[in-house]
């Protein structure tokens, strides 16, 4: 799965770079309406057939205020970058804020909640989610500030930079083959934070980036071995549930791992553009970088010292 995904990215950054320099960024949006219909149809050819159930409501409530909250942290991050708009970014983060606080109570309520208590309740999914979530915050931002790096401070096109930035991709690969090895011996938590680390040097490697383009080359193959690592093991961990919650699992991890795509790449392009041309140690990519190094290693932290309180059960890769 986590392979997949990586070979997806490689052919992603290299093909958007191509399409940027040929017909402009805003194509790529476009893009995905074809795409879209395409995967459509080869989804109804091949996916299996499951039979139809009635069971329970779908918590409309429940995922409205979740998308709102979510869109109005990253909105108001993104606005409060432009200096002469700082008031309107500021009251989309309390907007979001003030969402996300009701967000427990509207579950509460709810017939058949986005989040059963159950799931809630179980220690490995929330170290699944937590290490999903950072995998993703920690790496697509640092990924993105690597690439505003290349174009603006190594004057690359956008091609170029897709290229340059192929190895994190290829080494995601490299980490999810070396995670089947690493989950045969070590606890699937351990595992998560032992690649968080790895993410969190990647990141630090960044903090060389003017030394020459190699070095981000180098920083993100070593994030990607991490991120490759720590993704199969946070969804091996999260989705070690009782079969009744393995659905609510999977979709928990993988939503988790939405989420720390937009937030993380929000709070550390917010913090990159907040410093840049300043005093500030560090100001611009250099701290964007250092604040994604220290967010993983933190992560990691937390995996190592709040075990699960139930032992997981032993995971095959095959």
């Amino acid at each position: 799965w986590s392979a997949t995904g990586a070979a997806a990215g490689a052919s992603g950054l290299v093909l958007g770079g191509v399409l940027t320099d040929l017909a402009g960024w805003r194509v790529l949006f476009w893009a995905t309406v074809p795409l879209s219909a395409l995967l459509l149809v080869a989804v109804r050819r091949t996916a299996p057939q499951t039979p139809r159930r009635r069971e329970g409501t779908l918590d409309v409530a429940g995922a409205a205020v979740l998308t709102a909250a979510v869109a109005s942290v990253v909105a108001g991050a993104s606005v409060l970058e432009q200096g002469a708009h700082r008031v309107p970014g500021l009251l989309l983060l309390l907007a979001g804020g003030a969402v996300a606080v009701l967000l427990p109570a509207v579950e509460r309520r709810a017939a058949d909640p986005l989040l059963p208590r159950a799931a809630v309740r179980d220690p490995r999914l929330r170290a699944g989610a937590l290490a999903s979530a950072a995998n993703t915050a920690t790496t697509s931002s640092a990924v993105t500030v690597a690439t505003l790096h290349l174009q603006q401070a190594e004057g690359f096109g956008a091609t170029a930079a897709g290229l340059a930035l192929v190895p994190f991709s290829l080494c995601v690969v490299a980490g999810a083959v070396l995670a089947a090895r690493v989950l045969r011996r070590t606890p699937a938590r351990t595992a998560a934070a032992a690649g968080l680390a790895v993410v969190a040097a990647g990141n630090a490697v960044l903090l060389a980036a003017r030394a020459g383009p190699e070095v981000v080359s180098l920083g993100v193959a070593v994030s990607g071995l991490g991120i490759g690592l720590s993704s199969v093991a946070a969804t091996a961990l999260g989705t070690d549930v009782a079969p009744g919650l393995q659905a609510t699992a999977a979709g928990v991890v993988n939503t988790a791992a939405q989420l720390g795509t937009a937030l993380g790449v929000a709070v550390v392009l917010l913090v990159v553009g907040a410093t840049e041309g300043t005093a500030v140690p560090l100001a611009g990519a250099p701290l964007g970088w250092l604040t994604a190094a220290a967010l993983a290693a933190a992560a990691a932290a937390v995996l190592l010292r709040r075990p699960a309180r139930a032992p997981a059960a032993p995971w095959s890769p095959g």
